[in-house]
């Protein structure tokens, strides 16, 4: 597996000669497996110039899997000039925070309304696909995979791990420190024995203090994710905008004394990770176990009570759902609330099947909630903003 870096600055690119060294250009990386798939991690300005270097490269495949972190523009504002999807050789699977309403193409085709940029992006000629994401795993060919979890940014933001023969990468951008936390647990599963971890290191402990609730970390949080999580090289990315190459400098300077095996992710910087040892395990994929039928459907006074199954599986069955839609159909019913408490965790298929019951329900003018999800499951309800259509209900 080899990491390439297109882009490591946040926030809003900068052309200064003074950048040079570490970057100017807004987030982009691009992982090739050892199977040679070409992988991609957000869609800053720096994707403009791996597009460039990807129609010159006769080993790549006209495709590709890009995986974007969130939204905000400094991550995306590079795609419309991303060259290869204009190809109509080409074809690219774009991944992405599931979002009610269809967020992720809606994003990328919002920056290129007429307002905003001549060419829309109907003239773009490859096949695009669109993968919206919860806390999963993703296969790619030739065994490698992905693993997505929610960090700690307003309005969401996915971490990535990958996994291939044997080394592991983790991209870890635009987090912040969980303030019931001194290391986020759920960074350090993320990045569990990693052989490298990129990691948003935007702000030094002295300016953080005015940046709490901005989203972003220091490279002191990130020497103490990479100690919890046993990770053996970091790289400090999405430099600000502010800190030009001698103020990098320094900060690696003072960082490397508190983590040795420590650099700043730089301009065009390429690392390689040789499959040379079975890799750490890292994060648990989703299990799937027997389908597990609906404890109980209740009614009352117009109120339909849905238990939920107990797993995954059991959720996204036909039959659950097709057990849930008959009920809908009584007449007596104005009401529909969905007991998540028996649910323990959530992926996209099954927040596709709630989603699909709250349109059910909407189309017969019943009222639709949900109740007492457990924390992860909450998580995912609020930041995929399904809790704006479907509200949290407390019952007993």
């Amino acid at each position: 597996m080899r990491v390439r870096f297109w882009g490591t600055r946040g926030s809003i690119a900068c052309g200064d000669p003074d950048y040079m060294k570490y970057g100017g250009n807004t987030t982009c990386v691009e992982v090739r497996t050892a199977g040679g798939e070409v992988v991609i991690f957000d869609a800053g300005t720096g994707i403009r110039r791996l597009g460039f270097h990807l129609l010159k490269d006769p080993s790549f495949r006209r495709r590709g899997y890009l995986f974007l972190t969130h939204f905000h523009w400094d991550h995306i504002q590079g795609f419309p000039f991303f060259t290869p999807a204009f190809d109509p050789s080409c074809s690219f699977v774009i991944h992405g925070q599931f979002k009610m309403g269809g967020r992720l193409e809606e994003s990328l085709r919002g920056q290129m309304e007429h307002n905003y940029f001549p060419v829309k992006m109907e003239a773009m000629g490859a096949r695009i696909d669109y993968r919206e994401l919860i806390e999963e795993t993703v296969d790619l060919p030739g065994g490698a995979r992905v693993t997505a979890r929610l960090l700690n940014h307003p309005q969401g933001c996915f971490g990535y791990r990958v996994e291939d023969a044997g080394r592991v990468f983790v991209f870890a951008t635009d987090t912040e420190p969980r303030p019931d936390q001194e290391v986020d647990g759920k960074l350090v599963e993320l990045a569990h024995g990693a052989d490298l971890l990129a990691m948003d290191a935007q702000y030094t402990p002295e300016e953080y203090p005015a940046k709490v609730g901005w989203g972003h970390s220091t490279w002191l949080d990130c020497v103490k994710v990479a100690r919890a999580a046993g990770v053996r090289r970091v790289l400090l990315t999405h430099h600000d905008p502010g800190h030009d190459d001698a103020f990098v400098d320094g900060v690696v300077r003072t960082a490397r004394a508190e983590f040795a095996g420590l650099e700043a992710a730089a301009r065009d910087m390429e690392v390689a990770l040789e499959a040379d040892r079975p890799a750490a395990p890292g994060p648990a994929r989703v299990t799937r176990s027997v389908p597990v039928k609906a404890h109980a459907i209740e009614r009352s006074e117009g109120l339909l009570r849905v238990r939920a199954p107990s797993t995954v599986e059991g959720l996204c069955s036909p039959e659950f759902r097709q057990e849930v839609e008959r009920a809908m159909a009584e007449d007596a019913i104005r009401e529909v609330v969905v007991d998540l408490a028996p649910l323990e965790e959530i992926d996209s298929t099954a927040l596709g099947v709630l989603a699909s019951l709250y349109k059910h329900a909407e189309g017969q003018g019943l009222a639709f909630a949900v109740a007492r999800p457990r924390p992860l499951v909450r998580e995912v309800l609020i930041i995929t903003r399904f809790s704006e259509v479907a509200p949290i209900r407390d019952l007993a």
